[in-house]
């Protein structure tokens, strides 16, 4: 078993990659994204299309978007905002 290695992070919010309205919720789901080098632009491309969808299909949830500044500058974090833990859709 390979021993996983833990790195601190740190995250810098990304305004254009976010859906508008974002109410405070007090729960989340984080997904974190690593991005190969070179696929940047098509992973934030990716985040920017779910974020402009979000709205258009009257789906109450929102995202936003985070993205690493010191260190590892290929990590993405998107976060979806929850009412309550019942909303994550998984049962």
């Amino acid at each position: 078993m390979r021993a996983r290695e833990i790195r601190a992070q740190t995250p810098s919010y990304r305004a254009d990659l976010r859906a508008d309205g974002l109410p405070t919720y007090p729960f989340a789901v984080v997904t974190t994204a690593r991005v190969r080098p070179g696929h940047t632009e098509a992973c934030e491309e990716l985040i920017r299309k779910i974020a402009e969808a979000i709205p258009k299909l009257d789906d109450p949830a929102r995202i936003s978007t985070f993205q690493s500044i010191v260190g590892d500058l290929h990590t993405y974090w998107v976060v979806r905002p929850l009412h309550e833990l019942s909303n994550t859709g998984m049962h």
